[in-house]
């Protein structure tokens, strides 16, 4: 079982990786530069690089997970199941559980800071996104009003301007038969 676990959780985090890294580049993604690419890196590497000083087994590399140039990581299986069969109880305390502490509970919360429905980082910056959306749109309405009192006032002036240039045309009209007379 936790053979399946450490390849399962190793499949997945190496797709975690991928995605993030699809986001930078000629090709980047939507998250190119943002704030949010950064903390997703930073809890990958929170992720990978946990450790447990002073345990029997130090990190995930005792567990046979090793850290990669590349930022992925590579499962031997061989390390774990040798781990695993020489410190049964210390590979247990090191893992935990989801809410006794260890490595599962680490991830546990980890993840939980990006997905908390009202304080995670997925959620803030949703809610930072919707404030620049209707930031904008005040913007747009804002710029579209003085559009508007602009051409207002313009077709005001034209209409001055065309009422004057008539008067001056009748003007020249009435001096033109004045001086025909």
């Amino acid at each position: 079982a936790l053979d399946t676990a450490m390849s399962t959780f190793t499949t997945a985090y190496n797709q975690a990786v991928k995605d993030v890294d699809a986001q930078r580049g000629q090709a980047a993604g939507a998250l190119e530069a943002t704030p949010i690419l950064t903390e997703l890196e930073q809890t990958l590497a929170a992720i990978s690089t946990y450790a447990s000083p002073g345990s029997q087994i130090s990190g995930l590399n005792d567990l046979g997970l090793q850290l990669q140039d590349d930022g992925s990581l590579q499962y031997n299986e061989g390390t774990l199941l040798s781990t695993d069969i020489i410190h049964t109880s210390a590979v247990t305390a090191f893992m935990g559980s989801a809410t006794t502490g260890g490595f599962l509970q680490t991830a546990t919360n980890t993840l939980n800071g990006l997905e908390n429905a009202t304080t995670g980082l997925f959620k803030n910056a949703e809610t930072d996104t919707q404030t620049q959306i209707t930031n904008v749109g005040n913007q747009i309405a804002t710029k579209q009003a003085q559009v508007t009192a602009l051409q207002t006032n313009l077709t005001s002036q034209m209409a001055s301007a065309d009422s004057m240039i008539a008067m001056v045309q009748q003007q020249y009209s009435e001096i033109s038969e004045i001086g025909r007379a």
